[in-house]
């Protein structure tokens, strides 16, 4: 037991990114999940370490107290504001909304501010707003291809810096993304998927190239113990594709075949400018670096 949470912890921990499994399955252990306020519950919580309470912008019943006290309820890491896909000033009033009854505390998550795309626009256009926190999750993401996903977050990279943390929801398993992960680890530092959960329920399973082929299970008394544990190794999967670990020729040429010499030496030359980055921590809606 020891020695398989060992073997787990080292590809999860060597995943320079925090994969968080949009969850309903509590079937499996895993270190990051995320769940709506609609449907979060204590049996899921209590399968993993760090734990995302997502405000449901899909349930108009639920608003900003109902996602805070549900989050607290939980004793969630981290809470998402109320947000509401494609609509920026809507989002950004949900946002303000929510830090007016927010009241710091050991006790309570740390909230996660959400920008509606364009981001980068967003961000620039509100920055008297925005500059008052460091942890962001850019919406609407499942909206655009994955070449326009991997170019939204870079543009809101570049204008938030390394300094926030951001993550990306929605963002799928696409080979594009994670080819873009692997070339520049920094661009996020964590994002949420649904891929494990949801092709394991539609009879699919993704393979080292994250196409998706047929994958029939029995059906039954008990099935989701069966299932789960499907979900469960294709999200360590993509932890070990994302991380060091990986040396298959294959994957080494679909990651790098569309990345030039010229992109390399400018992620080289943007990483020896900026350095590492500088983690930063909620004080009352101000960012306060660590000491």
């Amino acid at each position: 037991m020891f020695r398989d949470a060992e073997r787990k912890m080292k590809v999860v921990r060597g995943c320079p990114v925090d994969v968080y499994s949009a969850s309903y399955m509590h079937q499996y252990s895993y270190f990051y999940k995320l769940q709506h306020a609609g449907q979060a519950s204590e049996a899921v919580r209590d399968t993993c370490f760090e734990y995302i309470v997502d405000s449901s912008f899909q349930n108009d019943d639920i608003g900003n107290r109902e996602v805070l006290d549900k989050a607290c309820e939980l004793h969630a890491d981290t809470v998402i504001p109320k947000d509401y896909p494609g609509e920026r000033h809507r989002t950004r009033e949900s946002m303000k909304e929510f830090i007016s009854m927010y009241e710091p505390s050991e006790m309570r998550p740390d909230p996660m501010i959400v920008v509606q795309p364009p981001h980068h626009e967003e961000f620039e256009q509100n920055e008297e707003f925005y500059s008052q926190f460091s942890n962001f999750a850019l919406g609407g993401l499942h909206n655009f291809t994955p070449e326009g996903q991997v170019n939204m977050i870079k543009e809101f990279r570049d204008v938030v810096g390394d300094y926030a943390d951001v993550h990306a929801f929605g963002v799928g398993t696409s080979l594009t993304v994670v080819q873009a992960l692997r070339n520049n680890p920094n661009l996020v530092d964590s994002l949420d998927v649904s891929t494990a959960e949801s092709a394991v329920i539609n009879n699919k399973i993704p393979d080292k190239k994250w196409k998706q082929t047929p994958f029939h299970m029995p059906r039954g008394l008990a099935s989701n113990d069966v299932r789960s544990r499907f979900s469960e190794a294709i999200l360590y999967m993509l932890n070990y594709v994302l991380g060091p670990l990986v040396d298959d020729p294959d994957l080494q040429e679909e990651y790098y075949e569309q990345t030039t010499l010229a992109d390399v030496a400018d992620m080289q030359q943007q990483e020896t400018a900026t350095g590492a980055k500088n983690p930063r921590s909620w004080n009352g809606g101000k960012m306060m670096a660590d000491d």
